[in-house]
């Protein structure tokens, strides 16, 4: 009879997780911030994200990051996707415009300054 050892009992239990998982895990969730409230009324309540690896909608409760008020009709949102079904997680950056209705603009984050991180 072969005596279990504790280590590889709790190796079982644990996943290791990257980097990017880690940070995704200490941001603020979306929902937490929501609905975003612009200065002529607009509301903004959310997006339909999707995972960039296999596609599936990303759950609303695993969407991390922020809203950063630009101006009263614009706002910069940078957030970060858990999806379950393949472990993976996608970054998505919009500059969100209040005007006659609300209109989102697609833009790389790690291009602008003092955009390197969520909050």
């Amino acid at each position: 009879m072969q005596k279990e050892n504790c280590s590889d009992k709790c190796a079982e239990r644990y996943v290791e997780i990257s980097p990017q998982q880690a940070e995704w895990s200490q941001s603020h969730t979306l929902g937490s911030q929501l609905p975003y409230v612009f200065e002529n009324g607009l509301q903004f309540n959310g997006f339909n994200a999707k995972c960039s690896g296999c596609m599936n909608q990303v759950e609303s409760a695993n969407l991390r990051g922020s809203l950063t008020h630009v101006s009263d009709n614009r706002c910069v949102l940078v957030a970060k996707g858990y999806c379950q079904p393949c472990n993976g997680i996608t970054s998505y950056s919009f500059i969100l415009t209040a005007g006659d209705e609300l209109k989102a603009e697609i833009f790389d984050a790690d291009i602008m300054p003092g955009s390197g991180g969520l909050n």
